[in-house]
């Protein structure tokens, strides 16, 4: 081999040596692929214990949060009795479904089971009165012109009567089973409502004669006070008592 092809045979020995380094370092800056496991969606998803689960916690946290923000207002006060009023609050069904979904469940299945509960604990807690009690003992005979913000006598949340129809076992498992359609006709659905909707309404039970109605801030006018030479007291009339928020004292029933 003479001097020219060993120069040659050096420089194409070289250029071989630097391709497959080049190759090997640009597979080496490749990052590998990776796999993304697919979400599961409605259709595949059937973890019906684990929803009745999420569900009866996202209650209680959305009661809770009722609780907190609600108030009763427009309650007319004659003397002592207290009538009337409009219960407001914030719907549950955002906090149900955040919490059902932090759980893994599907969103088609946590407003099945959301929205039904939060609109029947609408329509009951509208349809919540005063029914006449003797709230304000004060206002019999009140030394004044007029009575000062007063909180009322607490009284069970029971004493307020209301609808309590919707809440029932029986009306939210119609409700729940219309809003999951095609999902509720399955073996491990059924079972996750009929359970869920049976313990919320022994829970509501409780409810109802744990919680009280407290700060029920009531005031009005005195007519008849006029001393020196009339009443030195008189009843409340047309008084108004407006609840302070966290007025609903009690909570939720825990696991029985």
């Amino acid at each position: 081999m003479n001097r020219f092809s060993v120069v040659l045979f050096a420089i194409l020995l070289m250029m071989g040596t630097s391709g497959h380094s080049f190759a090997t370092d640009r597979q080496l800056m490749t990052p590998p692929s990776r796999s993304i496991a697919p979400v599961s969606d409605t259709k595949t998803w059937s973890d019906w214990p684990a929803c009745r689960k999420a569900a009866t916690a996202g209650v209680a946290s959305a009661i809770a949060k009722w609780q907190r923000e609600a108030v009763l207002r427009d309650v007319v006060i004659s003397g002592v009795t207290a009538a009337g009023g409009t219960v407001m609050g914030p719907d549950l069904q955002a906090t149900i479904e955040n919490t059902m979904a932090e759980a893994g469940v599907p969103a088609a299945v946590a407003k099945g089971f959301a929205a039904p509960v939060s609109n029947a604990w609408r329509r009951w807690a509208s349809s919540l009165r005063v029914p006449g009690l003797n709230w304000y003992p004060a206002f019999v005979c009140y030394a004044g012109p007029v009575a000062p913000p007063t909180p009322n006598v607490p009284m069970p949340l029971a004493a307020l009567g209301g609808n309590p129809e919707p809440l029932s076992a029986a009306g939210l498992k119609a409700a729940i089973r219309e809003a999951l359609g095609a999902r509720a006709q399955e073996r491990e659905a059924l079972a996750a409502i009929d359970g869920f909707a049976d313990d919320f309404a022994a829970r509501f039970s409780k409810y109802l004669t744990s919680v009280k109605v407290t700060n029920v801030m009531g005031s009005g006018g005195v007519p008849t006070f006029a001393p020196p030479f009339g009443p030195k007291c008189g009843p409340v009339v047309d008084g108004r008592g407006t609840m302070t928020p966290g007025g609903f004292v009690g909570a939720w029933p825990g696991n029985r």
